[in-house]
């Protein structure tokens, strides 16, 4: 209100520091609800559903990639992806943290890459997002689930620090595995496995 009604009557420095407040107010808001989101994981009863992993991918993208030049960052996503067993609303968020999060680190890439595909081994169903993004050193390959705990700084790429911890909950409650691997300036890739069979949680 007072950025929208008393802009003419504040010079150049009051107008910064009203924009500082609404940033700092969105990235707490931004927080509270990545907290909220988080401690909720942990009492929900999942709703397992085969889902239509192609179908559930293009809608995230449509959802997460940038409105200005999304044809920047080249995205392949294998032909055949296999259906994932799972809580559809879970794994939405899920994938929508894992593909932000690529986005995010790959768009200030020369050549912004991107490949989701999926594959099926005995009873679990794997889906591995790829990236040719910014990449981070493996011994912290431990600290990037936990809350909180950011590899690099917020003036770079926004962020919370909740998004990849609230990724691992959400594989957990499905009675699933994640990994991760990466090199510093080379790309990341997430490997999801899920069991493809519900197994009564």
């Amino acid at each position: 209100i007072l950025k929208e009604d008393y802009t003419d009557k504040l010079e150049d420095f009051g107008l910064e520091i009203i924009d500082s407040i609404i940033e700092s107010t969105n990235r707490m808001s931004q927080l509270i609800t990545g907290i909220l989101d988080f401690s909720r994981l942990g009492r929900i009863s999942l709703k397992l559903v085969t889902l239509d992993t192609k179908a559930l991918v293009t809608e995230v993208l449509k959802e997460v990639l940038p409105i200005t030049n999304p044809q920047k960052i080249e995205i392949t996503i294998a032909p055949n992806l296999h259906p994932l067993l799972g809580d559809e609303t879970l794994i939405r968020q899920m994938l929508v943290n894992l593909l932000s999060n690529a986005i995010k680190y790959t768009r200030n890439q020369a050549n912004p890459k991107i490949e989701i595909s999926t594959r099926q081994k005995n009873e679990y169903t794997f889906i591995e997002i790829k990236d040719n993004g910014i990449g981070f050193d493996m011994k912290y390959a431990t600290k990037i689930f936990e809350v909180f705990n950011r590899l690099v700084g917020e003036v770079e790429y926004e962020g919370t620090g909740i998004g990849l911890a609230i990724v691992h909950r959400i594989v957990e409650q499905h009675s699933g595995h994640i990994e991760v691997s990466s090199k510093l300036n080379k790309g990341t890739s997430f490997l999801i496995q899920l069991p493809n069979r519900n197994e009564g949680k």
